[in-house]
């Protein structure tokens, strides 16, 4: 089993990531599943939603104590991965492996701040068994259909 843990300020902005990820991965044959845990319904608060990618099937419901992939949307939030976990973040300044700058990639892509994209390009390719057909067909799925160029931005921008 494969877990991913999506932290940000703004909690739509994890929801959607988590379930459009979680939906590609089960067009690519896992089982999924997208949820979260009990964050106030407010921007402001780190919020963390999670996903869980098994081929066989999935029979945990609980929150995973240390994930394998971790995608920071907001650089201030602070989590403390364990070492084994890969870690993707939104930054401004990106210096390091898995560090990307979602803001400028997103405005030079598809002309609007929009990170979610980004971030899942990035996420697709740190993970590496979801196709970015998968993706395009789950971004159509949640009709985000105009955002699919900063999917694949963010894919080739993840180093």
């Amino acid at each position: 089993m494969v877990t991913f843990e999506v932290a940000g300020r703004s909690k739509k902005d994890s929801e959607t990531l988590s379930r459009i990820f979680a939906r590609a991965g089960f067009l690519s044959g896992f089982h999924s599943q997208s949820f979260s845990d009990s964050t106030p319904e407010r921007n402001g608060p780190p919020s963390s939603h999670y996903v869980r990618l098994e081929k066989e099937g999935i029979l945990s419901r609980e929150i995973p104590e240390a994930p394998d992939f971790l995608i920071l949307l907001d650089s201030t939030v602070e989590i403390k991965p364990k070492k084994e976990t890969i870690v993707m973040a939104n930054t401004p300044k990106p210096k390091k492996a898995g560090e990307v700058d979602a803001s400028s990639v997103s405005m030079e892509s598809i002309k609007r701040h929009d990170i979610v994209p980004v971030m899942l390009g990035a996420a697709l390719k740190a993970f590496g068994k979801i196709p970015l057909k998968n993706a395009k067909a789950a971004m159509e799925t949640e009709g985000r259909k105009d955002s699919y160029a900063a999917v694949e931005a963010g894919y080739k921008a993840m180093k």
